[in-house]
C-alpha cells in the first residue's frame, strides 16, 4: 500500500514539472514595431481642403538626427561653383477642396523619377539656421556664407549633432506634377519660389518638427478654359 502510495505522488510530482517545463519554455514572438515615415507633411488650406505631402526618401529620413553615417570630408570651396539641391520623390493628396464653390473629395499627384521635387533642406546647429545642398557622394552640405568675402565661403558636410529642421521651395526653382481626381479629371499642382510673382512673395516650406505646410500651393484643373488655377494658401 505505501508503494502504491508513493508511485502515486511520483506520478503526481513528474506530471506537474512537466507542465511547469512547458509553461517556462514558451516564448511569445516580439510585436512587429511598424516604421513611421517622417516625411509627410499636412495643413488644412484657408479657402478649404488638406493636403498631405508625403516624400519618398530614406536617405534624407536617415540625416534628420544629424549625419551618423561615419561619412567624413574636407571643407569646399563655394567661391567656383554651387552644389544643387537634394531631389526627391513626392506624393501629394488633396481632399475635399473648395475649387471655385465645387467640393473636390480627392485629387492624387506623384511626382516621378524624371521629374523629382528639388527641396533646400534647412538645419539647426545652436541657435543658426543653415541651408544645406547635395555634396559629391550624395550627402548634404551646409553652405557657409556667412563671410563678407566670396572667396572664403565654403562647404562642409553635415555633421553627427546638425539636425534637419525643414525643407523649402528655393528661389529659383519650380516643380509641377500631373494629379487626377476621383473621379477621373485632370489635375496640375504646381509650386512657385518665393523671388516668383505667382508665389505672392511667400516661401512654401515643409516643417519636419511639425509635420506642417506654410505657404502657395497651386492646384489647376486641366481644360477649364478661362477658370484660374487655385491658389490655396496654407
Amino acid at each position: 500500500m505505501k508503494k502504491n502510495g508513493l508511485s502515486f505522488v511520483l506520478l503526481v510530482f513528474v506530471t506537474f514539472s512537466f507542465i511547469a517545463c512547458k509553461k517556462n519554455t514558451t516564448s511569445s514572438e516580439p510585436a512587429s514595431v511598424a516604421s513611421v515615415n517622417r516625411l509627410i507633411f499636412e495643413s488644412d488650406a484657408e479657402s478649404g481642403g488638406h493636403l498631405k505631402m508625403e516624400i519618398d526618401d530614406t536617405h534624407i529620413e536617415s540625416l534628420l538626427d544629424g549625419n551618423t553615417s561615419g561619412v567624413t570630408s574636407l571643407p569646399i570651396s563655394a567661391s567656383n561653383f554651387t552644389l544643387p539641391l537634394h531631389e526627391s520623390l513626392v506624393k501629394f493628396t488633396f481632399t475635399n477642396v473648395n475649387y471655385y464653390g465645387e467640393t473636390i473629395s480627392e485629387v492624387t499627384c506623384d511626382s516621378n523619377p524624371d521629374s523629382k521635387f528639388s527641396l533646400l533642406w534647412k538645419g539647426s546647429i545652436g541657435s543658426s539656421i543653415w541651408n544645406y545642398y547635395e555634396g559629391f557622394n550624395g550627402y548634404l552640405y551646409l553652405l557657409d556664407d556667412t563671410d563678407p568675402i566670396p572667396a572664403n565661403h565654403f562647404y562642409a558636410i553635415q555633421g553627427e549633432s546638425d539636425t534637419i529642421t525643414s525643407a523649402a521651395v528655393a528661389d529659383g526653382t519650380y516643380f509641377s506634377a500631373d494629379c487626377t481626381s476621383a473621379d477621373g479629371e485632370a489635375y496640375t499642382v504646381s509650386f512657385y519660389p518665393s523671388d516668383d510673382v505667382l508665389s505672392h512673395s511667400i516661401q512654401t516650406t515643409f516643417s519636419v518638427e511639425k509635420g506642417t505646410i506654410e505657404g502657395i500651393v497651386r492646384l489647376h484643373r486641366i481644360g477649364d478654359g478661362h477658370v484660374p488655377p487655385l491658389d490655396m494658401l496654407f
